[in-house]
């Protein structure tokens, strides 16, 4: 089992405390769209799935999950933590109607964006799970608990490694408990945005947390990811935005920031998933993705970067099964059904 680099402890930055205060309307202006109001089917409150047994198809001992459609909201973490609020550790399960109710079909997990503060798993999701079940695929929104906002400094708030370990126990109550359900826990994708992006990827290139929480790396064949930065350190070194994000969620040691990065987190030969990279923006932004794609190169993981202009930020993760879209949906859902076909062979350097 691969094992990254002990994570620092956090040390204390007054010169941040102050200025962080002065940051809360820009941090809030930044992901702004994940205050949507919520679009996801259910969003009032989770459809009961059709739970009539069957037995078609399945022998006398093995009973199917209906083949119809059908939406829940379950919590991936039982109990829930003492003091959560149990929407925070809960996931939305979306099923596709199925003609054979005993095939499994393959869950696409979806991480909202919100800079690790904000945002929930019912906002703009809607054309994401009508993608999945177009394709005879389960979507899953995960919600995870988040830093606080306004930023703050406090020692026992919420920061690394919550998210992202909230993140892998939503995966593995997919692979354990989905089944039973008609999700095939061997053929689950990550997808996330902005900073779900950075959580899944993170997920994808340290397999501590999913290992962890007691999921195999040959679970997870492909982790997508919608416009997110990849190093920490450098997009902190400026200051501003950045730096506040990071220093909320991840602490003020860059050494920290340094254990979290997937630029320099990648290796060979440790089972790091498929990765579909989409990036826009400045001549930069697009260099950076560009390094970290060339490190998975290097390291031997398949790797696809699709640039998404004119698309702005919010805009690329909007485009995600939109209809009429044609700049984000035709690559993502050829590279999605590559991932989750049964008959490619995935070898790894």
């Amino acid at each position: 089992m691969h094992r990254s680099s002990p994570r620092p402890a956090a040390r204390p930055a007054g010169r941040w405390r102050a200025r962080a205060a002065l940051t809360v309307v820009a941090l809030v202006g930044l992901v702004a769209a994940c205050s949507a109001p919520a679009d996801a089917p259910g969003a009032e409150g989770p459809t009961p799935p059709d739970a009539t047994p069957t037995t078609d198809g399945a022998g006398p001992d093995r009973e199917c999950p209906s083949g119809a459609a059908s939406t829940r909201t379950v919590a991936y973490r039982d109990p829930v933590p003492a003091g959560v609020d149990p929407d925070l550790v809960s996931l939305d399960l979306t099923l596709p109607e199925r003609s054979d109710p005993c095939a499994p079909v393959p869950v696409l997990v979806y991480v909202h964006g919100g800079a690790f503060a904000l945002g929930d798993k019912a906002n703009g999701v809607a054309d994401k799970e009508r993608l999945a079940r177009q394709e005879g695929w389960a979507f899953a929104s995960v919600n995870h608990r988040l830093s606080p906002n306004p930023p703050s400094s406090e020692p026992d708030r919420v920061r690394h490694p919550t998210h992202v370990e909230d993140v892998a126990a939503a995966v593995a109550w997919l692979a354990d408990e989905g089944p039973a359900l008609g999700v095939d826990g061997d053929r689950i994708v990550l997808m996330g945005h902005s900073a779900g992006a950075f959580l899944v990827t993170l997920a994808g290139v340290d397999l501590t947390y999913l290992h962890d929480a007691g999921v195999s790396e040959a679970q997870v064949p492909c982790v997508v990811s919608l416009d997110t930065r990849y190093d920490p350190r450098t997009e902190a070194a400026d200051g501003g935005l950045a730096e506040v994000m990071y220093r909320n969620a991840f602490g003020d040691d860059p050494a920290a920031w340094d254990a979290v990065s997937p630029l320099r987190l990648v290796r060979p030969k440790q089972g790091t998933p498929d990765m579909f990279l989409v990036t826009r923006g400045t001549a930069a932004r697009r260099a950076a993705t560009e390094d970290f794609a060339d490190a998975l190169r290097d390291a031997r993981v398949p790797v696809e970067v699709l640039d998404a202009r004119p698309l702005d930020h919010e805009g690329v993760n909007a485009a995600v099964g939109a209809p009429g879209d044609t700049v984000v949906t035709p690559p993502l859902v050829a590279f999605l059904r590559r991932c989750v076909a049964t008959d490619v062979p995935r070898p790894k350097g």
